[in-house]
């Protein structure tokens, strides 16, 4: 069952929130890629980098204001034949998986990446995450390795 969520552009007073769904993905799945828990100001670093660098830091907020999840995209590679491909990041918090946050997050990722000319995105997806595998199949990601 899909629960009503706003995306919108993150503020550093979501980096608490955001930063809680990180460490849980650290702690619990093999999602992130990284073995170190993060602290809010160092969440908040990331979202002025991101925003400095001109990308976008997305949240999914509920009803009741709370942050569900929350995804960006950034360089893919640092060389300029890769200059309209990014990779992105979509995490959902614990409690709102399988709701549609994920899909409304990468959805709306996707509509600002188009807004910007970016023409490819990548995503590297643990072999494991059949949901996350399948959010992007529908959305029209194709499997490449």
């Amino acid at each position: 069952m899909d629960i009503s969520a706003v995306v919108r552009k993150a503020t550093v007073n979501d980096m608490p929130a955001v930063a809680a769904i990180f460490n849980d993905a650290v702690r619990n799945s093999l999602a992130i890629w990284q073995e170190n828990e993060v602290d809010v100001a160092e969440r908040c670093a990331w979202l002025a980098a991101r925003e400095l660098a001109g990308f976008p830091v997305l949240v999914a907020v509920g009803v009741a204001g709370a942050v569900l999840g929350y995804a960006s995209y950034g360089d893919f590679r640092a060389y300029p034949g890769y200059r309209y491909t990014v990779e992105h990041s979509v995490y959902v918090s614990r409690e709102a998986r399988g709701k549609g946050i994920g899909r409304a997050l990468l959805s709306a990722l996707l509509v600002y990446a188009q807004d910007r000319d970016v023409r490819m995105m990548v995503a590297a997806i643990e072999a494991g995450n059949v949901a996350s595998i399948r959010l992007h199949e529908q959305l029209g990601f194709v499997h490449s390795g």
